[in-house]
């Protein structure tokens, strides 16, 4: 998950900062990443590879300019958990079961159980019984 911070000073993309990221889980209010430096991208925006999140969590996110006054010196946001599109599924669930479906390796077609395989080939996301016409009679989906 990349965080995106833009800063201004007078109202003009401010280059040259040294910006810090501080995160927090929500459910917890425990500090993940503090006071983490972020990499300028240019135009005033400063970026910070956050890849210790976690899709199924809340976060808040405050960036501090250090270097600048008022209103200009912090920019504040928010990450959001995968929201449960159908049943129990996130959209990330379902994001991993169509990529397998559409593109891992696939195995028992012309047979009465078809499955389908994570991209690294090391879970089996998709399993369908079907009948002679190929007819889904069951379906056991493994997302996580």
């Amino acid at each position: 998950m990349m965080v995106l911070a833009i800063f201004t000073e007078a109202a003009v993309p401010k280059t040259g900062l040294e910006p810090t990221v501080t995160i927090y889980r929500l459910d917890t209010n425990a500090i993940v990443i503090e006071d983490v430096d972020m990499v300028e991208v240019g135009s005033g925006q400063y970026s910070y590879d956050f890849t210790a999140w976690d899709s199924s969590l809340d976060y808040s996110v405050i960036v501090d300019s250090v270097t600048l006054t008022g209103s200009e010196r912090y920019c504040y946001t928010s990450i959001s958990s995968s929201r449960v599109i159908e049943d129990s599924l996130t959209s990330d669930d379902i994001l991993r079961l169509l990529i397998s479906k559409g593109v891992g390796n696939a195995t028992g077609g012309g047979s009465t159980q078809i499955r389908f395989r994570s991209l690294d080939n090391t879970v089996e996301r998709i399993s369908m019984g079907v009948d002679s016409f190929g007819n889904r009679q069951s379906v056991v989906l493994d997302a996580d």
